[in-house]
């Protein structure tokens, strides 16, 4: 709880309101594949408006190469 707490204390208003709309496991994976607020948003809205579920988000792999292939 207390990492969930340091990683998005700081985060903008955005990030803070995608994160909350998801369960806590879908969470704990995004916190584990990011490094980035950029890339927690990129997986966050996108969990959001996919309604990925979380063996969907394990297999997403790469932000960046993820994102051409939605385009």
């Amino acid at each position: 709880m207390k990492k969930f707490y340091d990683r998005y204390k700081d985060s903008d208003e955005k990030l803070r309101h995608s994160v909350a709309l998801l369960p806590w496991k879908h969470n704990l994976l995004i916190m584990s594949k990011t490094t980035t607020d950029d890339e927690a948003l990129f997986y966050t809205s996108k969990t959001v408006e996919l309604a990925w579920t979380r063996d969907i988000l394990k297999n997403v792999s790469n932000c960046a190469r993820t994102a051409d292939a939605i385009s």
